[in-house]
């Protein structure tokens, strides 16, 4: 099990592979949430989850999506997105 504090900029590249890998990342602040709606918006990826206590959203990335790079796409969106969002991965 592979576990990514994101907020310390890891780089979670993520196998393809025939198994899932759950991501959850949890906006830090209103930024965070729209950074969130602009990575599903460019990875038509949705969460499986949303906490309603934490607004914490868990993705389930099977083989097929298991390669997208949240890091880098993040950083393509806002250099700054770890000051809005933190997250793990395994």
């Amino acid at each position: 099990m592979l576990a990514l504090n994101l907020g310390e900029r890891p780089t979670p590249q993520l196998a393809s592979s025939r198994m899932s890998i759950e991501v959850t990342m949890t906006p830090l602040s209103d930024r965070g949430n729209r950074l969130l709606d602009a990575l599903e918006a460019r990875t038509d990826t949705r969460p499986y989850r949303v906490s309603a206590d934490t607004g914490a959203r868990t993705y389930s990335l099977e083989s097929e999506s298991a390669g997208i790079d949240f890091e880098k796409l993040l950083d393509r969106i806002d250099p700054n997105w770890n000051e809005h969002l933190t997250g793990t991965g395994s």
